[in-house]
């Protein structure tokens, strides 16, 4: 298991802190994996500092993106290199 901390613009931030976003879509350079904790840390891209902001989630699921060549329809509209992580709340 690892812990992954990553920049989130405030908009994409807040639903995930609010509870109503249970998804991150990420490129997957680092090769997230189930059981992978994820601490978002809210960025502010006009001062671009961190505003001290964060949320922490566990990763439950991962839906690689595949491309498009040679890929079934259901499968396609996600680049290859990026992932859907399915999030949940964690006690830590």
């Amino acid at each position: 298991m690892k812990t992954h901390e990553v920049k989130s613009w405030p908009e994409f931030f807040e639903p995930v802190f609010n509870g109503v976003k249970t998804f991150e879509l990420r490129e997957n350079d680092r090769r997230y994996k189930p059981g992978d904790l994820l601490v978002l840390k809210e960025w502010n891209p006009t001062t671009e500092e961190y505003t001290g902001r964060q949320c922490r989630k566990r990763i439950s699921y991962v839906f690689e993106g595949a491309g498009t060549v040679g890929v079934i329809a259901p499968l396609r509209g996600i680049s290859h290199g990026f992932a859907i992580l399915q999030l949940m709340d964690t006690a830590t």
